[in-house]
């Protein structure tokens, strides 16, 4: 889903990554974001048949059953998936991307550049979540 940085090369003699600007990442987020709406909506599709007649076959049933589970909660993840990437969005645009919500202090570039719509630093979202 995400795109790689266009940067990125393959060898020893790699080059040094230009700086990306907050414009830059803003345009990856709202890509990103539109993204996961297109997937959303195909899930949302695929969920559609739930108001059609289950099979007779209990077996086809059960299995339909399990798809339908399964269909909500990739939904219920890729919304809040697409609410993370917005918020990410909106801190771009009040000029908060990039500080950790809870501590104040600026988020690892490490960290935003492998999880860019992350709103906490790595020992924020350790003692936040410390058994995942």
């Amino acid at each position: 889903m995400r795109r790689a940085a266009p940067w990125r090369t393959v060898g020893t003699n790699s080059p040094e990554p230009p700086v990306r600007t907050t414009q830059d990442i803003r345009r990856d987020l709202v890509w990103t974001r539109e993204q996961l709406a297109v997937r959303l909506q195909h899930i949302r599709d695929d969920a559609a048949h739930r108001h059609q007649p289950l099979s007779p076959d209990a077996g086809e049933r059960a299995q339909e059953t399990e798809n339908d589970e399964v269909l909500e909660r990739l939904g219920q993840s890729t919304t809040a998936l697409i609410g993370q990437y917005q918020r990410a969005i909106q801190r771009i645009d009040t000029g908060q991307y990039g500080t950790c919500e809870v501590c104040e202090m600026p988020i690892e570039p490490e960290r935003l550049e492998a999880v860019p719509q992350a709103t906490d630093c790595v020992s924020c979202a350790r003692e936040a979540r410390p058994y995942h």
